[in-house]
């Protein structure tokens, strides 16, 4: 282990942290797994958590009409008004692939 590794590292960017609503998602997700095991070992609970998300999935948001704005994966929080209309179909980001060390032909 070096001297370096002994350290948390500095950071003095902002670019990658996650926005507040992709950190609420994934709070949210963490609880929903548990929940939703345990809800799945009975008929009553499993009923009541499927209602409570069928529920929350046709509630209308405010700024984005009837839900045909949903957004997947991360908004960086530099992005003006992230909640706005525009940003409303944001889906997965795109892959790049990386190179990589070079093959020999």
């Amino acid at each position: 282990m070096g001297a370096k590794s002994a350290f948390p590292l500095k950071r003095k960017s902002t670019m990658y942290d996650y926005s507040e609503s992709l950190q609420r998602h994934r709070e949210l997700r963490n609880i929903s797994h548990v929940a939703a095991f345990v809800a799945s070992r009975s008929l009553e609970p499993y009923e009541r958590l499927k209602h409570v998300l069928q529920d929350e999935a046709a509630m209308n948001l405010p700024n984005e009409g009837d839900n045909r704005g949903m957004r997947y994966g991360p908004v960086l929080p530099q992005a003006p008004d992230v909640d706005s209309v525009a940003f409303s179909n944001v889906l997965d980001p795109l892959h790049v692939p990386g190179r990589g060390a070079r093959r020999k032909i």
